[in-house]
This record gives C-alpha cells, sequence and structure tokens, in this order.
C-alpha cells in the first residue's frame, strides 16, 4: 500500500496519523490565565518606567529638541515621512512621537506608559506566535510552551533598554508590526488564502516604516519555508519570496544612507580595523548576546570597543571566535537532524546578523535592544527542549513548573532593578561609567547634566574625562569652550571651539558657540562671521539666527537683526530667547506695544524667565504703565533677576 493509502486507512479508522513527532500533550495551564498572568507581571516588572523622565540621549532629537515633532502640522508632517531623525529613518516611529507630543507634550510618563502598552501587546503577539508554530508542528505542551517563551520575552531583563528608553521607540513598535507579519504569514500557509499574504506584506512595510531593522524579515521567511517542509527553490515558493526581498533592499538602502548621512557608520574610535577584527566583534557580540539571555548581568546602556594596545586588541576578543563558529556549525548540524531546533538557531541568528558590527554602526560593541526580536528564537528552544523533556518525564510537570515560576520571579526582579536605571540621565550614566570607564558618551552626556544643574567646574571635569579618554572629541571641546565661557575665561573658550573646529570644520554648533564667546568679547563682526557659518552649515539652527540678531543690534543694524528674529521665531515658534530678543529690538525702534507682546509671549513661553519680567516692566514704565511695571519687576525680583530689586525701589514704593 501507498504512504498516502496508509494515510486514508488511518483516518478511515479514526486513528491519527503518526507523525515524526508524537501525539500532541494536552495543556495543564488555563491558557488564559496563564496570559493574564504573564502580562500583569511584565507590567509590574517596567513599572519604575512611570516614575521616569527623558534622557539626555537621543530622547533630545526625538522629542524634547526637536519642533518637527513638537508642532504636528501638514508642512511638519510631509518631514516626519521623509526626512532622517538622529541618523535613522523610520516615519512610523517619528509620526508615533508627534501624536504623543500633541497629547501630552513634555510629560515623559505619557511616553513610557505607550512604550510599555507596546511591548505587552508584543508580548502577547509574540504568544500567539509561537503558539501557532508550535501547534502546526504538534509539539507536545504547545501551549505552555507558548507561555514559557511568552513569559521569557515580556520579563526579560535585556528588554529593558527598548522600553524603557523613551528614543527605542523604533524597537518596540516596529516589533508589533513585524510580529504581527509573521502571524498574518503563518495564516497564510494554513489557509493558502491570499489575503493573508496581503495582510503580511503590508505590515512588513509598516514594520520597515519603523526601524531598518525590520528587514531581517525576508530571510527569515525562508526559514518558516524550511521548518514547515516547503519546496523552499519550486517558483511558487519564491515568487511569493520577492516583494518582500524587494522591499528589504530598498529599506536596508535607505537605514544605510541614514546612517552614513548622520555618520553613525564608522570604525567607532579605532582607526584601520580589518574584516578578521569586525569579524571578531561580531563574533564577540554574537556570544555574549547568548550569555546575557540566559544570566542578564552586568547590564550596561553601552558597551565600548576595547582599546587597541601595540597595535592589537585584547586576547580575550579573539577567542571569542571559538565558540561562535561552534553555534554556527551546530546550525548546520541541526539542519540535517533537528528541524525545530535549527529554525530556532536562525530565528536567531537570522536576526541579529545585521547589528552584529561587521559594518560598524555607532561606538558600541552591543547593544541590550539589538535582541529584543532575536530573543524569540532563543526562547523558543528553551521551549522546545523543555516540552522535550516533559514528554519523556510528565511527571516532573510541577518540579519544573515551580523552578520556572521562581526563576521568572527572580527575572522580574532584576528587570525591576534594570528598569530603575533609566530613572533620569544621571542614573543612566552613573550606571554606565561604573562599569566602563572609557565611554566618551557618558562622560560628555553626565557633563552635559552638571551643567544644566550650574555645577561648572564638575561638567568641566567630566567634559576633560571625555577629552583625556579621547582627545578628537568636537563635541567635548565645544561644551569645555561653553563652560569657560561663563567661567569668563573667553580666551580658554576660544581655544577649546578652535579645537573643536579643527577637528571637524562643519560643526555647527562649535561655531554658534565662538559666536556667542566672540559677541561677549564685543567682537561683533568675528561673531557675525560665525553665526553665518553656523547657519551655511545648519540653514535651521534658529538660536543661531537669534544670536546674529543680537550681534547686529549692536552694530546698529536693527532691520537686519529683526529679519533674524523673526527667521528664528519662524523655525522655532517656541522659541522664548528669540521673543525676548526681538522685544529688545521693537523697544529699540520705539514700538512699545510690539515688545511688550514679544515679551508677553516670551514669558509664556518660559514663566520662570526672570529677565522678559524684566524687560517688559520697563516696556510699560515707557508707556507710563507703572502698575503693570511693578508687577513684573517684583515678579522678576522673587526670581532672583539682578537688577529687578532696583527697579521696584525706584518705581513701586
Amino acid at each position: 500500500m501507498s504512504a498516502k493509502g496508509k494515510k486514508q486507512a488511518h483516518k478511515q479508522a479514526g486513528q491519527k496519523p503518526t507523525s515524526e513527532k508524537t501525539e500532541i500533550i494536552k495543556s495543564k495551564i488555563p491558557v488564559r490565565f496563564g496570559l493574564i498572568v504573564i502580562l500583569i507581571a511584565t507590567l509590574i516588572a517596567y513599572s519604575p518606567v512611570f516614575k521616569a523622565g527623558f534622557t539626555n540621549w537621543d530622547d533630545q532629537g526625538y522629542v524634547t529638541e526637536n519642533p518637527v515633532v513638537q508642532q504636528l502640522n501638514a508642512e511638519n508632517f510631509k518631514l516626519l515621512l521623509t526626512e532622517d531623525f538622529v541618523a535613522n529613518y523610520h516615519p512610523l516611529t517619528m509620526i508615533s512621537l508627534a501624536v504623543d507630543y500633541a497629547i501630552a507634550g513634555d510629560s515623559a510618563t505619557w511616553y513610557h506608559l505607550i512604550n510599555l502598552i507596546l511591548h505587552l501587546l508584543n508580548t502577547f503577539l509574540v504568544f500567539y506566535l509561537v503558539w501557532m508554530i508550535f501547534k502546526k508542528l504538534e509539539l507536545s505542551y504547545f501551549s505552555e510552551m507558548a507561555l514559557v517563551v511568552a513569559a521569557l520575552f515580556g520579563l526579560h531583563t535585556l528588554h529593558v533598554e527598548s522600553v524603557a528608553w523613551i528614543a527605542e521607540r523604533k524597537d518596540v513598535l516596529y516589533t508589533l508590526f513585524f510580529l504581527a507579519s509573521l502571524i498574518a504569514w503563518m495564516k497564510y500557509l494554513n489557509s493558502g488564502k491570499w489575503k493573508f499574504y496581503t495582510f503580511a506584506l503590508i505590515l512588513f512595510i509598516f514594520s520597515c516604516f519603523s526601524k531598518g531593522q525590520a528587514v531581517s524579515l525576508a530571510a527569515l521567511l525562508f526559514a518558516f519555508d524550511f521548518l514547515f517542509k516547503r519546496k523552499i527553490l519550486s517558483g511558487k515558493v519564491m515568487l511569493e519570496k520577492i516583494p518582500f526581498l524587494a522591499l528589504a533592499v530598498v529599506f536596508g538602502i535607505f537605514a544605510l544612507n541614514a546612517q552614513q548621512e548622520g555618520e553613525a557608520v564608522a570604525g567607532f574610535t579605532q582607526e584601520h580595523v580589518s574584516l578578521f577584527e569586525r569579524l571578531m566583534f561580531a563574533s564577540y557580540g554574537y556570544v555574549m548576546y547568548h550569555l546575557k539571555l540566559i544570566l542578564p548581568i552586568n547590564l550596561s546602556a553601552i558597551y565600548p570597543y576595547p582599546p587597541k594596545m601595540d597595535g592589537s586588541f585584547p586576547v580575550v576578543y579573539y577567542i571569542f571566535v571559538i565558540p561562535a563558529l561552534a553555534i554556527v556549525a551546530s546550525i548546520f548540524y541541526f539542519l540535517k537532524k533537528d528541524r525545530i531546533v535549527a529554525f530556532t538557531l536562525l530565528f536567531f541568528l537570522i536576526n541579529v546578523a545585521l547589528v552584529l558590527q561587521i559594518i560598524p554602526v555607532g561606538s558600541a560593541i552591543m547593544a541590550d535592544r539589538y535582541v529584543y526580536i532575536p530573543s524569540i528564537g532563543f526562547f523558543m528552544l528553551i521551549a522546545v527542549l523543555l516540552s522535550r523533556f516533559l514528554k519523556k518525564r510528565s511527571s516532573s510537570f510541577l518540579v519544573v513548573n515551580s523552578a520556572g515560576a521562581g526563576i521568572l520571579v527572580v527575572l522580574a526582579g532584576m528587570t525591576y532593578s534594570r528598569a530603575q536605571v533609566w530613572n533620569n540621565s544621571m542614573s543612566l550614566w552613573n550606571d554606565v561609567l561604573s562599569k566602563h570607564k572609557t565611554v566618551q558618551l557618558a562622560w560628555n552626556n553626565r557633563g552635559n547634566l552638571k551643567y544644566d544643574a550650574g555645577d561648572l567646574q564638575g561638567a568641566m571635569a567630566d567634559y576633560s574625562e571625555t577629552i583625556k579618554i579621547q582627545d578628537r572629541h568636537p563635541e567635548a571641546y565645544m561644551n569645555r569652550g561653553t563652560v569657560k565661557h561663563d567661567l569668563n575665561d573667553f580666551q580658554g573658550s576660544l581655544a577649546d571651539y578652535n579645537k573643536a573646529i579643527e577637528i571637524d570644520p562643519n560643526h555647527a554648533k562649535s561655531y554658534y558657540g565662538r559666536g556667542g564667546t566672540y559677541l561677549a568679547m564685543n567682537q561683533f563682526k568675528a561673531a557675525i562671521q560665525d553665526y553665518d557659518k553656523a547657519i551655511e552649515l545648519d540653514p535651521n539652527y534658529a538660536a543661531a539666527y537669534s544670536n546674529r540678531g543680537n550681534a547686529k543690534m549692536n552694530q546698529k543694524l536693527l532691520t537686519e537683526a529683526m529679519q533674524d528674529y523673526n527667521k528664528a521665531i519662524e523655525l522655532n515658534p517656541n522659541f522664548s530667547d528669540a521673543y525676548s530678543n526681538r522685544g529688545i529690538a521693537w523697544v529699540v525702534s520705539g514700538n512699545f506695544d510690539a515688545a511688550i507682546k514679544d515679551y508677553s509671549m516670551a514669558i509664556k513661553l518660559k514663566p520662570n524667565d526672570g529677565l522678559s519680567l524684566y524687560l517688559r516692566g520697563l516696556a510699560y514704565i515707557s508707556q507710563g504703565n507703572r502698575q503693570m511695571a511693578c508687577f513684573d519687576f517684583n515678579t522678576s525680583a522673587k526670581l532672583g533677576f539682578q537688577g529687578a530689586a532696583q527697579k521696584v525701589m525706584e518705581y513701586c514704593q
């Protein structure tokens, strides 16, 4: 009898055909209850994010200092669709942040809430996708194993960076569409209906519009073909992949161009890094991701590249090539011996391959956020092995279940603790520096925090440490130049700005900063030249227009100054200093009504602006409105603005 005839005979006898698996063992846990517990536990584990604020790491470029996001109109919506932001092309991510800003403004809690909601949705989708896969494969305890994968995904400490960092909205958003696309693909495979194929393709496009890393889905589809024994080289199977592959190439080019234009693609801080050395770093990251998924300790927002000593990197990094090759070799082994295990390993490798730093992106050798999706493959491997163990020793179910619950509780506690690190920028950078003393970004950004808090000496020390680590750091020189300016060390300030410009002649902010020092030194022509250069390099530099207006005012160029203030306000309608500066120009021209209007706008945007209150008081005095003037002088004096108290004594007794 043929194989087909035997199968039909089994069916006629009411028997299930024997497969290479065994019969499905039914779940012992109510699925809905288990899933609800997982989602609640995940919510609790990540609850510290509700007390967290924005960080000074990319959150400025995405939200807090991004006028395009802060003004959701037709013109800016077009920019969100077409422009790169923070060296990435991800229009859906930017639109989601713009919607958040329209709803909640600069309330960080809202952004964290949305990120966490997306993570919870992703946890549910992980469960559903894995449930569909395991059920189709007829795995033992398929529902329970899907819950295991969902629990590990939702609670794993390595995912805190993707969820707790507002700038990583792109990670949780692209994953949402990525998983939904795979679910639609599974439905297409199960039903053969083209509507599900269409859904999968559209959701894939949405995922790519959220983050470039989504292009890996196109290659992952071939792993699904392998898993379900489809004829990969058949015409139909190949043709159905062409749209996905074409889109992956297009979005891959978009992503690479955005990284290059944003100067994120580079050889980090080292020169002449060979291909083998890059493969060595890729091996290190590949192995470390596995180890940190097993034991998520010593996590850091930044893992720096090792320093090159005597022309070579530390030997330990070369050793990682061996276990990396062993893992890859095991994939080839399991391709023939065990396609399910091979699929889980391929799921991880395919999704992590593009971020293994073979093409160096940024200044970190690895990043926790890079394994947000790849980790699903690792967790599926754990579930598969666990299901096989329980199938052979079902009596151990209670013991395994109790041990697993204990592990998840510990994991949730670690995640809760790690989430607190992202509470604010200071806790974040202190954590990085406690583990890696050579991270320039951490020193520089912590210096920015100290500067904003008025700790000029502390900021100076951190900027100097940044330069000590790597003396070709234009931003650190620029920042230190700003501190020296504030300390009235104008010559030292100019020296640092000159060094920043020497390192990077296209660094607009350095020209802007040096222009400010020249302005303080009453060298107005030199200041205007620097502001001209800053605007040439960045035509949308609102602050440069405003300060150039100040320099022109001192040159008695009132009309040109007014044009610069108008341009600054056009570029950034929420720029309080530009309104205040234009108010001064109106006073000089004798238009006190216009001046008061601009001062009022500046005060509305910055209620504690003692200077604008003081200036508006002077404008009211010029109009003879002593009552309103005294209100402003008193308020300004309470805010500690020097000179306001004298005006109170003069006009308000």
